[in-house]
């Protein structure tokens, strides 16, 4: 009999590290080529780093960063206002997934079939230093929906902005101007709520 417990407790022990282990890995997977990416292509992007799941693009002149890369596998995402002692001033993601598509270094990291990975992002938290919110193509959020964000985060439901932010604020989970007078974003699964 309790040998029979003792196997089931060392099963149950080997799922759950196997489980956790799986997730981290999905997000480790993505800042690994993350890395790879941004130091193939340092002469076009420039300096980078990386914390908690987070790929930036830095200046030193500046002292500032831009988040290029959120933690995939987490719901709320809350974007730092510093990052390795720089102040975030842009969030510009980018699906370097798409990106690496036509390179081989790709294969290190994800099989040659595997789905396009996407951030698992419910709620994003905006903190009051970031100016700038843009989506790989270069499409700011100034055009209605802003559609390519919608596309990327496709699991979205909430923004919340600190209401010390100049650029931007929140209200019912979407995305506006500062002064409320214009709409910039409503999170995918908010806007595909049923009537």
């Amino acid at each position: 009999m309790k040998s029979r417990y003792y196997a089931v407790m060392i099963l149950l022990c080997i799922v759950t590290i196997f489980s956790k282990s799986t997730t981290a890995n999905a997000d480790d997977r993505y800042v690994k080529l993350c890395e790879r990416y941004f130091t193939e292509f340092a002469e076009d992007y420039g300096k980078f780093g990386q914390k908690d799941g987070f790929t930036y693009l830095y200046s030193d002149k500046k002292n500032t960063a831009t988040i290029v890369a959120i933690p995939m596998e987490q719901k709320k995402v809350a974007v730092p206002e510093k990052i390795n002692g720089k102040t975030v001033t842009k969030i510009e993601l980018m699906d370097v997934f798409s990106c690496s598509s036509n390179y081989y270094f790709r294969d290190e990291f994800y099989g040659e079939h595997e789905d396009n990975p996407v951030p698992k992002v419910e709620y994003l938290s905006i903190p009051k230093t970031v100016k700038v919110i843009n989506i790989y193509a270069g499409i700011g959020l100034t055009e209605g929906y802003c559609g390519e964000l919608q596309s990327y985060l496709v699991h979205l439901k909430k923004f919340n902005v600190a209401s010390a932010n100049k650029w931007y604020r929140s209200y019912k989970g979407m995305l506006y101007t500062k002064n409320g007078k214009k709409l910039l974003l409503v999170p995918r699964k908010y806007a595909l709520r049923p009537t």
